[in-house]
């Protein structure tokens, strides 16, 4: 929107921005100029915007990770936290990701878990780096094609500061954005070498770096026909845009670069179908389709001009729009597209922009539905490019009637004004992406229908320990949908966690009624009615969790535990067989398995398996100390003891094995030393009740009835309900008794 080229020169030139052109034989043959200068000033509004673009981004140092897609792209995923490795790399290029095949977009993601582990700001700091590299690469490119430069700076300024681009920035998962538009910039620069020279490595150069953007994200299949509308203008390697003759698009130079297009394009289709992220014609009809379509791009060409009302998704409901927006839009689409298309050759910069717009828009417009959006900010990423150019160069022609010194002033306002107004936008909007919480609250702003936006922020909120907000959201999600799912599942889940169990299982019997095959809510069912002494009930539930997914660890293990509770030892042991199975290097499994083994009598396999556990876990006292029982059930009392003092070498304040070491001196008649044992216990563990009862006993025996009766009085006042300690009491307080009537 600046005013370096006059618009009286672009009406009346007789040269594209980028070439001479001279005629020879009838045709128009074109000899490669050099673009102008950009000179000091240039380089400072440059500069100037990229600084501006990082004070505004800035913030996204203090930024968590997004658990939509990030858990998938980064802290979830295994190859990324191993690094960059040969491995990973080979990973990378054979796994799709998230239902997509981007392996340079992952390679760079393992490089920053490589670098800086799982710290968000790093991975937030690339992309606004990326970022800066792709606007500096845009606006030289453009620069060079069309040897306008403020143009070109404006175009940057818009990729650089507009709110729509937020999204590519702030959120870690669209690394894949900032890499793309990082490319785009450098086939643009590229581009501009290859038309000046013609040389076949930088044809080369061009491919290479095609291919390199289309494997960070397959958005930038367009980029062939993208590059035949640049042959139109700036670079008139059609014919110049106002003769009156048939234009000659070079596209048989582009042919490589629409067969790696149509390549990616198969790639992806094949890629999104197999990780099952295409919805079918049958749950999203073609009509359906066409109409989310056509809405979608007149929504993007008002928020380039408006952008308010920016969130994180804007879903797509499936249903059905009023009549009167497709008609709308399509009226819209059509009346720009026919005037653009009209002024092609007095002002081709229209037509170009806008079918950059267009075209740039098609992979994710929505003819193949791929998530639950109908439309999304990073879309944008690329297509408001054309957009932008309509501006730069429209806007100076606009004010031609001004005198050429007013009119560079009034550019110069309009384009500063423009950018801060931008930046102040996207600085406001950017809060929003700080972490889940912040991301859902503003998506059910926007749209506040939007159950499972209320589900999802009810997850984070339970995540950072908001419980009661958790809670309201989960039922605010039932009553804007009472289909919800898992909205019943995770309001149940926090209920359990507070012990409220009838309102737990009511509500898991709810969510049960919507989706009678989740094995997860049949589980915490079974938990729940458990504890709620409805055995035989819980029972079912597990074996409905089990039955629902036999490869479900959980339901598993918790039946298991269930049943060794109920002392059933054959049972708990086929349970915990088949969970072994699935996690055979579960130390607390093995632990436990041993003591259905050892119910059952069948000592070498109970041995088996706490060894194993040792192995697992050498430095875990636990199994050392179940051994030890073991050896003393046995009637072993020396190897028990070896193996408790081996648990206690490991941790000093282990109670458990303190209070078995204990007990098993006494069965062995070493009193004194079983007395020193239960002090220690109880120095470390003072409110251990089977500690002061069992003490009181020895102490008693040994005739020590006061010391005896003070071990008593403590036991009951750590739980005043238990009868042992309150019968040995009252016993010991008898035998004083007589001891005095005596």
């Amino acid at each position: 929107m600046a005013a370096a080229a006059k618009p009286t020169e672009q009406r009346n030139r007789k040269t594209s921005p980028g070439t001479k052109g001279t005629k020879a034989n009838g045709a128009w043959q074109h000899r490669p100029v050099q673009p102008a200068g950009i000179g000091i000033a240039g380089w400072m509004a440059l500069a100037a915007v990229l600084l501006a673009t990082a004070a505004v981004y800035w913030q996204v140092a203090g930024f968590a990770f997004i658990r939509t897609d990030d858990e998938l792209y980064v802290y979830g995923n295994a190859a990324v936290k191993a690094g960059l490795r040969w491995g990973s790399a080979v990973w990378a290029f054979s796994r799709p990701v998230a239902g997509n095949w981007h392996p340079l977009t992952m390679l760079s993601l393992m490089a920053d878990y490589h670098l800086a582990g799982s710290s968000p700001a790093w991975f937030h700091l690339v992309n606004l780096v990326l970022h800066l590299a792709g606007t500096l690469c845009l606006v030289i490119g453009l620069h060079r094609l069309t040897r306008c430069y403020w143009q070109s700076l404006f175009v940057g300024s818009v990729f650089a500061l507009h709110p729509a681009h937020v999204e590519s920035v702030a959120w870690i998962s669209e690394r894949k954005d900032v890499l793309s538009g990082l490319f785009l910039g450098l086939v643009l620069l590229a581009y501009g070498r290859y038309c000046r020279r013609q040389a076949r490595t930088s044809f080369l150069v061009v491919l290479v770096c095609l291919g390199l953007g289309l494997m960070s994200k397959p958005m930038l299949v367009s980029v062939p026909i993208l590059l035949l509308l640049l042959d139109y203008w700036p670079l008139e390697r059609t014919g110049r845009p106002d003769a009156n003759k048939k234009l000659n698009f070079p596209v048989g130079e582009k042919i490589p670069f629409f067969v790696l297009a149509v390549i990616f394009c198969v790639v992806t289709l094949i890629v999104q179908r197999g990780a099952g992220a295409m919805d079918t014609l049958e749950s999203t009809p073609v009509p359906e389709r066409l109409t989310n379509a056509l809405v979608a791009y007149a929504v993007y060409v008002w928020k380039f001009f408006w952008p308010a009302g920016q969130a994180g998704l804007y879903p797509f409901l499936r249903q059905a729009l009023p009549l009167r927006q497709p008609l709308l839009a399509a009226l819209f689409l059509i009346t720009v597209t026919l005037a653009t298309v009209r002024a092609h050759r007095s002002r081709p910069y229209l037509s170009v922009g806008w079918l950059w717009f267009c075209t740039s828009l098609v992979p994710v417009i929505g003819f193949v539905q791929v998530g639950p959006q109908a439309s999304a900010d990073r879309y944008t990423y690329i297509p408001y490019i054309g957009l932008s150019i309509m501006i730069a160069w429209g806007a100076p022609e606009l004010l031609a009637f001004l005198m050429p010194k007013y009119r560079r002033l009034l550019l110069a306002l309009l384009s500063v004004s423009a950018a801060a107004a931008m930046a102040v936008l996207s600085f406001q909007y950017l809060p929003h992406w700080k972490n889940d919480s912040s991301y859902w609250a503003r998506v059910i702003e926007i749209r506040p229908d939007f159950a499972r936006g209320y589900y999802n922020l009810a997850l984070a909120e339970g995540e950072q320990g908001d419980v009661n907000g958790a809670m309201e959201h989960y039922r605010k999600a039932m009553e804007v949908d009472p289909r919800c799912a898992d909205a019943n599942y995770g309001l149940a889940n926090l209920l359990l966690a507070q012990g409220r169990l009838d309102e737990a299982i009511a509500c898991y019997e709810a969510e049960l009624r919507l989706n009678p095959r989740q094995a997860g809510v049949h589980n915490n069912l079974a938990l729940a009615l458990a504890r709620r002494g409805r055995l035989e009930e819980a029972t079912e539930h597990y074996r409905a969790a089990v039955d629902a997914d036999p490869q479900n660890a959980d339901a598993l293990r918790n039946w298991a535990s269930e049943l060794l509770a109920r002392k059933d030892w054959e049972g708990a042991r086929a349970k915990y067989e088949a969970f072994l199975k699935l996690q055979p290097d579960d130390y607390d499994a093995h632990c436990r398995i041993a003591g259905t083994y050892a119910g059952m009598g069948q000592w070498n396999q109970a041995v088996a398996h706490l060894k194993r556990a040792m192995q697992l876990q050498p430095q875990n006292p636990l199994a050392f100390t179940n051994l030890g029982e073991l050896m003393s059930r046995r009637g072993d009392p020396q190897a028990a003891l070896a193996y408790f003092r081996d648990a206690l070498r490991l941790d000093a304040a282990f109670a458990d094995a303190q209070y078995k070491l204990a007990q098993t001196l006494a069965a062995m008649s070493r009193k004194d030393e079983a007395v020193a044992a239960y002090q220690e216990l109880l120095a470390a563990h003072p409110g251990h009740y089977w500690g002061h009862n069992d003490l009181g006993i020895l102490l008693a025996e040994q005739g020590k009835l006061d010391q005896a009766l003070a071990q008593f009085a403590a036991a009951i006042k750590i739980d005043p309900a238990a009868e042992a300690a309150r019968n040995n009491q009252a016993k010991v307080m008898l035998l004083r008794t007589r001891g005095k009537q005596n």
